[in-house]
């Protein structure tokens, strides 16, 4: 990786960990107006943003590069300084999260990454099992869906959701 490469992925990881710092949140991942929150929330461009910036030259998954980038993240993130109180001159992650986050290799927990696309929930009106997707979907077939659609659970994208269904497709770009 040359000067550059290493400024632009110093400079990525800066503007994620600002509202950290700034104790808007406790995790990157949950400030939705930035390039990891988006991510985070299934954009394929925030993702393939933050792999370039990874230096990522093959087509590698999206659990790949966010597990780099989250390493990196806490890595770089830890609160620093003493003050008065003995609290931290510089916000950031304790060093007991930094260390479990890197210990865990970086790897967004299911309920944080299904917490990340909560905002965009919405727009799939229903989500949970199979059956439970679909026998909503057949009481309320009149309100919920076009008449032309025979069954109601679609899966999940941007991510490894398991079992978890839900009625529409979900909008990955909801602010584009």
């Amino acid at each position: 990786m040359g000067n550059s490469d290493e400024a632009l992925l110093a400079m990525s990881a800066y503007i994620d960990l600002n509202p950290v710092r700034a104790g808007i949140v406790d995790d990157p991942a949950d400030f939705v107006f930035s390039g990891y929150g988006e991510a985070c929330g299934g954009s394929r461009r925030a993702r393939c943003g933050l792999g370039l910036a990874l230096q990522e030259e093959r087509q590698v998954s999206w659990e790949v590069v966010q597990s780099s980038y989250r390493k990196l993240l806490y890595g770089v993130g830890v609160e620093s300084g003493v003050g008065e109180g003995g609290r931290a001159t510089r916000c950031g992650f304790s060093h007991d999260e930094a260390i479990a986050v890197l210990e865990s290799g970086g790897r967004l927990p299911m309920w944080q990454a299904l917490r990340c696309r909560v905002r965009y929930l919405t727009d799939g009106a229903i989500f949970g099992g199979e059956r439970f997707v679909e026998r909503v979907f057949q009481r309320n077939r009149d309100v919920l869906a076009s008449a032309n659609r025979d069954s109601g659970p679609r899966a999940m994208r941007g991510s490894q959701w398991g079992k978890l269904r839900t009625l529409r497709d979900l909008r990955v770009n909801v602010f584009s």
